[in-house]
């Protein structure tokens, strides 16, 4: 409890003076009859303004107990207020009266003609309706709670402040001019109760109440560190027993601003008693700061734990991820970046198959990141991408794995092709899904041709025709990855461009024949050359001349026709098979009687035989003496 007494000095005002300058109010004069009569009351001491005082007038030991009884009140203002005289025959007088102004009033009592014995009395007149109570609204555990008093207008008297039924300590100190600020140091949080006194009487609105919060108490539901820009968020003040009980919402103010210097707009809900709702979104990448406060008026705002919190803004929509194929090659590399330079500041987060699958990250500046991992198994590889916990868009993302044995190629066309002719492929691939199959066709000369594909029981059918004779180069991939064998080189060939020259001269049993073959502008490809005659085949001796040119020899063993067969890639040849006259001179018979001795000028003959020795030119020439 504080007590604090002070006196206010007024001039005094229209009383009446005693002219008896000897008296002496020490001595009591039994027989003076100003001393046999009494006045007394606490109207004589203090009154309140606009509150009825009253005294007593007590003359029953007067000579004469009979005479009038007269009031006189004077106030600082000079002005009369109410005020009534009531004998209560019996020798006493009741005097009631409602001062009107704050000061020193002057009570004059006179009895008869005699002037009551202490007449003059002062009285001190205060108004506690003047006393002003202001900023006693509530405060926090271990934090001064202020409150102000202005008595200025109230009058003199003691001023008395109780805590707590005086269980509290309370200071104050004087300002002048009667004002004083108050202060008590609370221990616990609760309902405090403030007593503001004025002469012994309330001021106005006394007792007081006044709750004392305990900020450790006060808890935030989100850590407050990272939030995506564009998005409704929320967080939950939890604050049980903090309230500003005026209004029974909790005593806490709550300040977001963005990076620019702007305040974000929040929306506050009190989902009940002990949670505060904010509900915000944020426009703008980068640190935000979150003030979260008491507002007590009675004291000085303080921070809860953690505040100010730094709320680093984000938006994962920024982030650019390069290409990652969804295909890829087992136990080949996989590699792809993440840029999150304008994404703002957080966590990067990626994860192959939940983080059984290790991947290795390197960082290229400017919040740059490449990532590899190496796929061990044929299983699908699921990649994740978050930031400060969040998705990415699109993620996650699979990959299918693929090995040496997921891809099977097959068919002519990759191989040999002839001129011309279509020629064809098939891709057979896992699950049967075709759509990431690339096939590229590239001519001897590197220009590129389109073939067509289409949709088979066997797979993928590719179908294409040289235009010239050379190597052609064939790329099938699978997902960006070139398949087992890819590029193929393909051989086209052409057999109309061998040229075949057949034996120049006459075939004779026992005898080499030759015949050459040239395949120099045909392309690259395989020679067949057989050698027949009544459906045996003869050995042949295939002899290289250079530049793709062949001399062919056999030796025929019978008097006929011996055919030639020459394949090119399987292909006839032009002018395949031909007919080879073999003939043998030895089995040619030749008898008559113009084989011997002849007479001249006389016709003679003879006769030749060759039914058994083949086919051939038959040339008889007669040489006579010269």
């Amino acid at each position: 409890m504080y007590m604090y007494r002070y006196e206010k000095r007024v001039k005094y005002y229209g009383h009446i003076e005693n002219n008896d300058e000897t008296k002496n109010e020490n001595v009591v004069d039994d027989q003076n009859p100003k001393t046999l009569i009494r006045a007394f009351g606490d109207g004589l001491r203090q009154a309140q303004v606009g509150i009825q005082s009253s005294f007593t007038v007590d003359a029953h030991a007067a000579p004469n107990p009979n005479e009038d009884v007269k009031v006189l009140v004077t106030t600082p203002s000079k002005q009369a207020c109410y005020m009534q005289v009531i004998n209560n025959r019996n020798g006493t007088w009741t005097v009631n009266y409602t001062p009107n102004d704050v000061g020193e009033t002057y009570i004059d009592v006179i009895y008869g003609d005699e002037v009551v014995n202490g007449s003059p009395f002062k009285v001190n007149v205060f108004d506690t309706n003047q006393i002003k109570v202001s900023n006693i609204d509530g405060g926090l555990v271990g934090h001064l709670v202020r409150f102000h008093i202005d008595a200025s207008e109230a009058g003199v008297g003691q001023l008395e402040i109780i805590v707590q039924d005086g269980r509290m300590p309370c200071d104050a100190a004087s300002r002048g001019s009667c004002r004083f600020d108050a202060s008590f140091l609370p221990r616990e949080p609760g309902r405090y109760t403030v007593d503001v006194k004025f002469n012994g009487l309330h001021a106005p609105g006394s007792p007081f109440s006044c709750y004392i919060n305990d900020l450790s108490c006060v808890s935030v539901s989100d850590s407050l560190t990272s939030a995506p820009v564009g998005l409704p968020l929320s967080f939950d003040i939890h604050h049980e027993d903090f309230y500003n009980y005026h209004n029974q919402n909790a005593a806490i103010d709550v300040v977001i601003t963005a990076p620019s210097g702007r305040p974000v707009p929040l929306k506050r809900s009190q989902l009940n008693e002990s949670i505060t709702r904010i509900d915000y979104a944020l426009n703008e990448i980068g640190t935000h700061r979150v003030d979260i406060r008491s507002n007590h008026s009675s004291s000085e705002k303080m921070d809860i734990n953690g505040s100010p919190f730094a709320l680093k803004a984000y938006d994962t929509s920024r982030l650019a991820v390069s290409e990652i194929p969804r295909l890829v090659t087992l136990n080949d590399p996989v590699e792809f970046t993440v840029d999150a330079a304008k994404a703002g500041e957080g966590q990067l987060e990626v994860a192959i198959n939940d983080g059984l699958v290790p991947n290795q990250v390197k960082a290229l500046g400017n919040a740059k990141f490449l990532f590899t991992f190496i796929p061990k198994t044929n299983d699908t590889h699921t990649i994740s991408i978050k930031f400060n916990g969040n998705q990415l868009t699109g993620f996650p993302k699979e990959c299918q794995i693929l090995s040496t044995n997921d891809i099977t190629t097959r068919g002519p066309g990759l191989s040999q092709a002839l001129l011309g002719a279509q020629t064809w492929f098939t891709v057979e691939t896992p699950h049967g899904n075709t759509t990431d199959v690339q096939v590229t066709v590239f001519t001897p000369t590197n220009e590129k041709l389109n073939p067509s594909t289409r949709l088979t029981a066997d797979g993928l059918r590719v179908d294409w025709i040289p235009s010239e004779v050379g190597t052609y180069t064939v790329h099938v991939a699978f997902g960006g990855n070139a398949v087992p064998g890819s590029p193929f080189r393909v051989k086209c060939y052409d057999p109309k461009k061998v040229i075949v020259t057949p034996p120049t001269s006459e075939s004779a049993v026992r005898k080499p024949t030759r015949f050459l073959i040239d395949a120099s502008r045909a392309g690259e490809g395989n020679l067949e050359i057989s050698v027949n005659y009544s459906g045996r085949n003869i050995p042949n001796q295939v002899i290289p001349i250079g530049n793709s040119r062949f001399e062919v020899q056999f030796i025929p063993q019978e008097a006929t026709v011996h055919y030639c067969n020459i394949l090119f890639n399987g292909e006839l040849v032009l002018g395949s098979p031909f007919g080879v006259n073999v003939m043998d001179t030895q089995r040619v018979v030749v008898f008559g009687k113009g084989l011997g001795s002849v007479p001249v000028n006389i016709p003679t003959s003879f006769t030749i035989l060759t039914q058994n020795a083949g086919v051939g030119d038959l040339k008889c020439s007669i040489k006579g003496l010269v």
